[in-house]
């Protein structure tokens, strides 16, 4: 699933209910955060640092954002947020078939 289509599956699962979360934009020290206003269920606020760090996670494997700039979302460290990625299934390099193939590729030609 791309980041658009992550992100519009999470609006939809979570159209019922509130809840804000600090997306990366203009305003904040690294990189800027801008306000995104989700609706999600109410058994998320409980986990609301957890659900933050779940979306952060997934717009970085979706190439969305960089480490940094999901780390910041998230709240974390870079280096935190890196080994917590584990947990909601992301790979901490996202390095694709296809950049495989274009390396090796690459690397005949020399």
């Amino acid at each position: 699933m791309d980041g658009a289509g992550c992100v519009d599956y999470l609006v939809d699962c979570f159209a019922d209910k509130e809840a804000v979360i600090a997306w990366p934009g203009k305003n904040s020290y690294l990189y800027g955060m801008t306000t995104l206003t989700l609706q999600v269920p109410d058994f998320l606020e409980d986990d609301h640092q957890d659900t933050v760090s779940f979306i952060a996670a997934k717009l970085y494997e979706a190439g969305k954002l960089s480490l940094g700039q999901a780390a910041e979302m998230a709240g974390l460290d870079k280096r935190a947020f890196a080994e917590s990625l584990s947990k909601y299934g992301v790979s901490f390099i996202n390095y694709t078939t296809e950049d495989i193939l274009n390396d090796v590729a690459r690397i005949s030609k020399i």
